[in-house]
């Protein structure tokens, strides 16, 4: 995020935003946006924008914490695997260096 601001269209308002990475990016970021407001808006028995955002922002929310929460299990794993296989060169050298003696 930077500085830049940019006019976009959301639920029929008009909002003046930060730019994220890119004008583009941020037009792409509205417009998924807009697109999760739809889906909440056509399920709801009536219209409330503010509950529509906050619901949308938790869904948001939600899918960003589960993509951490993958990618920490990802991370752990692949440590554990690097660890074993650290483990197992060592072994491989600590047994070259004896057979050469």
């Amino acid at each position: 995020m930077n500085d830049e601001r940019v006019n976009i269209r959301i639920g029929g308002r008009q909002f003046t935003v930060p730019v994220f990475d890119d004008v583009d990016n941020t037009f792409h970021l509205a417009k998924q946006l807009q697109e999760r407001l739809t889906v909440i808006e056509d399920k709801a028995e009536r219209v409330d924008t503010q509950a529509f955002a906050i619901e949308a922002a938790m869904q948001i929310l939600h899918e960003l914490q589960t993509s951490e929460d993958e990618r920490n299990a990802d991370t752990t794993d692949m440590m554990a695997e690097l660890k074993r296989f650290s483990t197992r060169l060592d072994d491989l050298v600590r047994n070259f260096a004896t057979d050469d003696e």
